[in-house]
């Protein structure tokens, strides 16, 4: 496949204390093996044997300890790996973040980005999320899951219910377009909706019942197109805004001559994503960003919270 996978497990888990006080948040252990065994599991079950491996330098010993055990035993109900990893370590700095990471990865590799969280525990195939960023040669196609509520509570005297962060998310039913993502905490009382975008999506869901499973695929040239000046640390906060930003202001992120070929194949047919105007598919942009949204029967869960944490354990073991 020509995706290059990228782990995220920089992670200190502040948010999982006290039980990430002395263990790296990814290797913190869910069902008897460590949380960056699941998503690393997804992969090798789609194929991929070449992972790069984001870390802090001050976890590089423990994590790859932990890798080189994983590779050759599992302790588990498992059969283990299907393929040999060739796991890279990319470390970084106490000060920098994921995204500075992703931008540095994307300078030297070749292939657009996959890009997976260490907290990540799902059975949705990556092969789907990938072919729908390769059809509509994507900038951007993340998967989201319907917001749920844990059954039963938590143990201890002190379990209280944690909020999630919900987010506002546009999505274009039509063609699972991804228009925006606004943290629900900073629009209370109204959301701005550009005239670009209302008369592009006259007709758009608006829902605070999405959450993003930080699982993205990512084009790498539009990573190479972010300015130095844009100043973009963190991957949810920063990066990915500024992707589906760009979806509306004038000018395209660089795209290679495969691409270019393909994109003058769809302007010549008659083919069209979208109706209500003359505009050609995709708005004659080649900026775009889709949503996958996870089935209802299918397992998707994030290990960042202790509450999240505990459901994980509950439902892996039970």
């Amino acid at each position: 496949m020509n995706f290059q996978p990228v782990l995220l497990a920089a992670g200190r888990g502040e948010r999982l204390a006290p039980v990430s006080d002395k263990t790296p948040k990814c290797l913190i252990p869910i069902g008897n093996v460590p949380m960056l065994w699941y998503p690393l599991r997804s992969l090798d079950l789609a194929g991929f044997s070449d992972v790069l491996i984001v870390i802090l330098k001050s976890y590089e010993s423990k994590i790859s300890s932990a890798l080189d055990h994983m590779q050759k035993k599992v302790p588990w109900k498992t059969e283990g790996f299907h393929y040999k990893f060739h796991s890279i370590v990319e470390n970084i700095g106490e000060e920098e973040g994921t995204a500075t990471s992703l931008l540095n990865i994307a300078s030297v590799r070749k292939n657009d980005l996959l890009v997976i969280s260490c907290d990540l525990i799902t059975d949705v195939p990556l092969k789907s999320l990938i072919e729908k960023h390769t059809l509509h040669r994507a900038t951007l196609t993340c998967l989201m899951k319907k917001l749920s509520k844990p059954e039963g509570a938590l143990p201890g005297v002190r379990s209280k219910a944690i909020a999630k962060e919900n987010n506002v998310v546009g999505i274009d039913e039509k063609s699972d377009g991804l228009l925006f993502i606004y943290a629900a905490a900073d629009h209370k009382d109204h959301i701005n909706l550009t005239q670009t975008m209302l008369t592009r999506y006259p007709r758009m869901l608006l829902t605070s019942q999405l959450e993003d499973c930080h699982l993205y695929c990512i084009s790498r040239e539009a990573l190479l197109s972010v300015p130095h000046a844009t100043n973009c640390h963190s991957l949810r906060t920063e990066l990915i805004p500024h992707l589906l930003t760009h979806q509306y202001t004038p000018g395209d992120f660089s795209i290679d001559e495969d691409k270019l070929s393909m994109d003058l194949v769809t302007k010549l047919s008659s083919w069209t994503d979208h109706t209500g105007d003359m505009h050609g598919p995709y708005h004659d942009t080649k900026t775009r960003c889709y949503v996958h949204v996870a089935e209802s029967h299918n397992l998707c869960l994030r290990s960042n919270t202790v509450p999240d944490f505990y459901e994980a354990n509950k439902q892996v073991c039970w």
